[in-house]
């Protein structure tokens, strides 16, 4: 049976660093620009998004016609960082232009391979160590960063980049990434059978995801805000005001070097180190533990679980 490897460049208001791929793909502002295959070593093809109504979209073509006949009849997908492929597939191409839904079973990831044989998860490291002589585009990745986020967003909607000359790099660069990947996968060995079922099995829980309690975590949130102020607070009092919260690092060392501790660094990583020391001045050890304990108040791990939230919950 043949093989299809595909690559997709996206569009979105979403920052998928911050929020993961699942809400980044349910978003209404992500638009797929492109799709780039290849069918074994067939020439790499591909498959361009145009404006039309609120969206980037394709159409029926010729072109998906082979391509839902391959997926319809179980053929297997492969793709470097899979996971993202199958987001944006489901999330964007199934409702919105009607294609066939691949079963968890027909995707295989690259990436996995290459980390299964302690090989660099980057595409172009992966390429690198394997001796692969094509290597990522640089200029089409930088038009890729562009294009990938909104030019200006204003209360009348999003303005995007999207020059011919630009489209046409990130096209160049979408199909460089297949062949790429497909050079690389020829130095890999497969998953095992057993890797690869744990592969599906992963791909299933992350996509299922755990249960959000929004309503603990807006809590907590206030709880720390009250905890921290209340820190910040008592640190004002210590320093008699040169320091103005726990997390002033700059003026905290400022103020241990005026009392007599040559403290290079406030750090978290740091305090402990300091506070073992038995030549502090009563203010700057109150001081320090006070930064020590203002450290633990933070509320980023639950802004990501906020951040990364499917609609669901």
């Amino acid at each position: 049976m043949k093989t299809l490897r595909i690559d997709f460049e996206s569009r979105s208001a979403v920052d998928l660093r911050k929020t993961g791929v699942y809400p980044y793909a349910e978003s209404d502002t992500t638009d797929i620009w492109c799709m780039a295959y290849a069918f074994d070593d067939e020439p790499v093809d591909i498959l361009t998004f145009q404006p039309n109504g609120a969206h980037l979209v394709h159409g029926r073509s010729a072109q998906t016609d082979v391509i839902f006949n391959y997926v319809a009849g179980g053929g297997a997908i492969h793709a470097w960082n899979a996971n993202f492929e199958m987001a944006l597939w489901e999330n964007l191409l199934v409702p919105r232009e009607g294609w066939p839904l691949p079963k968890m079973e027909q995707w295989r990831c690259s990436m996995a391979q290459s980390l299964a044989m302690s090989l660099p998860g980057g595409l172009d490291n992966a390429a690198s160590a394997l001796g692969v002589p094509i290597r990522k585009d640089a200029v089409g990745y930088g038009r890729m960063l562009r294009l990938a986020k909104p030019r200006k967003v204003t209360p009348d909607g999003i303005t995007w980049w999207g020059s011919p000359e630009d489209i046409d790099t990130l096209h160049r660069y979408c199909k460089n990434d297949v062949e790429v990947e497909r050079e690389i996968s020829k130095r890999l060995l497969p998953l095992r059978p057993f890797e690869q079922r744990l592969w599906h099995i992963d791909q299933e829980v992350n996509r299922r995801g755990v249960h959000v309690d929004t309503k603990l975590c807006h809590a907590a949130k206030k709880i720390v805000k009250a905890t921290q102020e209340k820190l910040d607070k008592k640190m004002c009092e210590v320093t008699d005001w040169e320091v103005r919260s726990c997390s002033a690092v700059g003026q905290l060392t400022a103020f241990c070097r005026a009392h007599g501790v040559d403290a290079d660094s406030v750090a978290k990583d740091q305090i402990d180190t300091l506070l073992a020391r038995d030549d502090l001045p009563d203010d700057v050890r109150a001081a320090l533990e006070l930064r020590k304990l203002g450290s633990r108040a933070s509320v980023a791990k639950i802004d990501a679980l906020l951040v990364g939230m499917s609609r669901d919950g």
